[in-house]
C-alpha cells in the first residue's frame, strides 16, 4: 500500500512542520492560556478546517489529511495541541445535521471552537454499558448529572460532547458549553504533561436543541468517531517516532567516543536500523487503518485496533531506545527525546489500551467466523 502526497499536501505539511519544529520546548507542558492561543494559531492556518468535509464548510475531512497533520504535531508533544479530539468531534457534528451542530462546525473551521469528547466514565471508550450519566427530561430541555473522567482537552475546551442515558434508556449525545452552570472541570496533567480534566455535571440545564444525536444512530456515530480519533492518535505517535529517530541519528553523528563519532559504531547502527523498521511497520499499519476507515464497519474496527496495538508497541520501543542511546541527556525535560517517550507511554492508554484493542479484534473476528477460536495478529 502506498500513499503519495500531492503538492498541496506537501506544502501544508512543511508549513505545519516549520511551526512545530521552531517552537521552544515547554518542559512543564502548555498552560490553558497558551494552549488556547496555539490552537487559535493553528485554526487560522486551517488545521481545524481539515477535520471538516468541504460540503459542511471545511477544507477536507479526509482521514489521510487529518493523519498528515497529526504526524507533524506528534513531532513536538510539548508545544503542539492534540488534534484527536477535534477530529472525533468534527465527525460527530458532521453526522448530526442539527442547527447547533452546523453552528459548532462553522466555529471549528474558523478556529474559534476547541472541542473535547467527554465519553469516558471509567471503563474505556463510550457505549451504553458504561454510560452512567443521566439526562432527565424537563419542561424546556434536559438536566444532565454524572461524571466524565480524563477528558483530553477538557481543561481548555469551549465545547463538550457529552454522552448520557435518556429517560427511555437510549443513548444521547449532547453538545454542551463547559461554562454552563453546574459543570465543574478539575484539570490535571498526565505523565507527558497533557492537560486533561474530570468533568462533573451536577443538574446541568441544557436546551432540547443540545441533543444532537440519540439511539442507535448515536452509538454508531460514536463508535466511528472513536476510530477516527484513535487513527489520529496513532498518526501522532508515528510522527513522534520519526522525530525521535531523527534526533538520535543527529546526536550519534555529533557525539564522539574513542576518537570516532558514535554513528560509526556498527552496534549502534543496528539499533537505528531496528528503530527504523519498527517505525516503518507502524506507518504501514497506519495507512491500512486510514484505508479501512472508508470501508465496512467490521474491517474498520479490526484495522484500527490492529493499528493501535502495533503503533503503541513500536512507539514505546523506538522512543525508549532513543532515550537509551542518548544517555543522560535523554532524561532531561529540556530535551525533546524524553518528552517523546512519555507521550508514547501515555498514548498507549488513550482511546483504549492494548488489552482493550486485542479483545476488540478477537471479538470482531469471532463474530464473523461463527465464534470459532482465532489468534489476533497486530
Amino acid at each position: 500500500m502506498e500513499f503519495r502526497l500531492t503538492p498541496e499536501q506537501e506544502q501544508f505539511r512543511d508549513t505545519v512542520r516549520r511551526i512545530v519544529d521552531s517552537a521552544q520546548i515547554a518542559p512543564d507542558g502548555l498552560t490553558a492560556e497558551s494552549y488556547a492561543e496555539i490552537w487559535r494559531r493553528f485554526g487560522e492556518l486551517g488545521v481545524a478546517g481539515l477535520c471538516v468535509v468541504e460540503e459542511q464548510g471545511g477544507f477536507s475531512g479526509a482521514p489521510e489529511d487529518i493523519a498528515l497533520v497529526a504526524m507533524e504535531m506528534g513531532r513536538s508533544p510539548t508545544v503542539a495541541p492534540r488534534i484527536e479530539a477535534a477530529a472525533g468531534a468534527a465527525f460527530v457534528l458532521g453526522k448530526s445535521g442539527t442547527a447547533l451542530a452546523r453552528e459548532c462546525l462553522q466555529r471549528l473551521v474558523a478556529g474559534d471552537c476547541c472541542p473535547a469528547i467527554a465519553f469516558t466514565e471509567g471503563r474505556g471508550p463510550g457505549g451504553t454499558e458504561i454510560v452512567r450519566t443521566r439526562a432527565v427530561a424537563v419542561a424546556d430541555g434536559f438536566q444532565l448529572t454524572g461524571k466524565k473522567i480524563a477528558v483530553v482537552g477538557g481543561a481548555t475546551a469551549n465545547l463538550l460532547l457529552v454522552t448520557a442515558m435518556l429517560p427511555d434508556n437510549r443513548i444521547g449525545l449532547f453538545a454542551v458549553d463547559p461554562s454552563t452552570a453546574g459543570i465543574k472541570c478539575d484539570s490535571y496533567r498526565l505523565a507527558d504533561m497533557t492537560l486533561v480534566a474530570d468533568v462533573l455535571l451536577t443538574v446541568v440545564q441544557v436546551p432540547e436543541a443540545a441533543l444532537i444525536l440519540s439511539g442507535n444512530t448515536a452509538l454508531e456515530v460514536m463508535e466511528e468517531a472513536f476510530d477516527v480519533a484513535t487513527m489520529t492518535l496513532c498518526a501522532s505517535s508515528v510522527g513522534g517516532m520519526e522525530k525521535s529517530i531523527e534526533l538520535t541519528i543527529e546526536y550519534l553523528k555529533m557525539r564522539n567516543q574513542f576518537g570516532h563519532p558514535l554513528a560509526n559504531f556498527q552496534a549502534l547502527q543496528h539499533q537505528i536500523a531496528d528503530m527504523f523498521m519498527l517505525a516503518t511497520n507502524a506507518r504501514s499499519s497506519l495507512f491500512a487503518a486510514i484505508a479501512a476507515l472508508k470501508g465496512p464497519p467490521r474491517d474498520r474496527r479490526i484495522a484500527v485496533s490492529g493499528c493501535k496495538i502495533t503503533v503503541s508497541a513500536a512507539a514505546k520501543e523506538v522512543t525508549g531506545r532513543s532515550v537509551h542511546l542518548h544517555g543522560g541527556i535523554g532524561f532531561t525535560t529540556e530535551y525533546a527525546v524524553g518528552h517523546l517517550f512519555r507521550r508514547a507511554v501515555v498514548d498507549e492508554q488513550l482511546f483504549g489500551g492494548t488489552e482493550f484493542h486485542l479483545e476488540r479484534r478477537i471479538d470482531e473476528r469471532r463474530r464473523n467466523a461463527g465464534n470459532t477460536p482465532c489468534l489476533a495478529v497486530a
